[in-house]
């Protein structure tokens, strides 16, 4: 971690006795800081690796997994969508499931963070764990810089 950037999302172990755990990390590449666009500017689209890791001691099946943007911040995202489709998934222990997620937001009035929630249930145990991803949000307009 960097400075003042410790926001890893939320760690849950429902159990203290389960072997089963879990981890959502996003790919930011390149980008240390998220721009939008208000209408008249260029559309800003961004498209990452989102991926769910079972980091528990166990393999696990029967996962399904809920994507989606914070309710307080929704009216930042101008769009999102995901390639998760609904279906159930397993996973043996340590490994990970990655899913594209493409996103466009509008300027915000003063720099944000910007949250997405990921909600991964395990439908044979009644087990679930929640996570986030976060996206620092930037008031001013990109500049390109060669």
């Amino acid at each position: 971690m960097v400075g003042e950037d410790t926001d890893v999302g939320v760690l849950n172990i429902p159990d203290i006795n389960t072997i089963y755990n879990f981890k959502t990390t996003i790919d930011h590449g390149m980008d240390y800081i998220y721009h939008g666009y208000n209408d008249g500017e260029t559309q800003i689209q961004y498209n990452k690796t989102l991926s769910i890791c079972n980091i528990g001691a166990a393999n696990i099946s029967g996962t399904t997994f809920t994507i989606e943007v914070a309710p307080e911040n929704a009216s930042l995202v101008r769009s999102f969508s995901h390639s998760y489709n609904g279906a159930s998934v397993g996973f043996t222990a340590g490994s990970c499931e990655d899913y594209y997620v493409s996103f466009e937001f509008n300027r915000p009035a003063e720099d944000q963070e910007v949250r997405f929630n990921i909600t991964i249930s395990d439908n044979f145990n009644s087990l679930t764990w929640k996570d986030h991803t976060t996206f620092r949000l930037s008031q001013y307009q990109p500049v390109d810089v060669h």
